[in-house]
């Protein structure tokens, strides 16, 4: 079993592809890039799942993968359709964040998921926050707060148009966290020697 990310899909949504520089076609490169996507794996949206045409995307997004995956929203900012309406249409489980289980360097991690990022700061036992929102955008056009709290060290962007409109394995993201953490940690103890 796989667990898979993938977020800001903003299906249905047209100026999306403007504001992102997203290529024609966007909307099925996505669907079909699912096909990575196998039985027994585990999906999670980071949010922004759809702007207009809910239900066709819910179904297309839902017929390109397997029966029995176990496929997560976790609510954007654009999502704004009920609990209810989501579960309805495909969805196994909806709500406002979830906690993932990785490995790194053969300890297991708990990792918060959602869709902007979130102060983990005092939640005991988490390593960090996965999340997306800010899509390819300029730093400066962030919201002040959730730019102070995406550039901190326990959090990492996942973006939907730096990956190839593709879901990625959790396991590449914790790897792409990790580098920079590890690299953090051998200066340090390299200065205190």
């Amino acid at each position: 079993m796989k667990q898979w990310l993938i977020t800001d899909t903003h299906f249905g949504h047209k100026n999306i592809a403007e504001y992102t520089n997203r290529p024609e076609g966007w909307e099925d490169m996505i669907i079909d890039n699912l096909s990575v996507v196998e039985e027994g794996d585990i999906i999670y949206h980071l949010g922004d799942f759809a702007l207009r045409e809910h239900a066709k995307w819910a179904k297309r997004y839902h017929d390109a993968l397997p029966n029995d995956v176990c496929s997560v929203l976790i609510k954007g900012n654009h999502d704004g359709k009920s609990k209810h309406w989501y579960l309805n249409h495909g969805f196994t489980v909806v709500d406002d964040w979830a906690v993932a289980l990785g490995y790194v360097e053969d300890e297991s991690h708990a990792f918060i998921l959602s869709h902007k990022p979130l102060d983990i700061s005092k939640r005991v036992g988490v390593s960090a926050n996965f999340h997306g929102h800010f899509h390819n955008a300029p730093i400066d056009r962030w919201k002040p707060g959730l730019r102070k709290l995406a550039l901190r060290p326990d959090h990492y962007l996942l973006v939907l148009e730096d990956v190839g409109y593709r879901p990625v394995p959790l396991r590449y993201v914790i790897d792409e966290w990790w580098k920079p953490i590890k690299k953090i940690d051998a200066v340090e103890r390299h200065w205190r020697e």
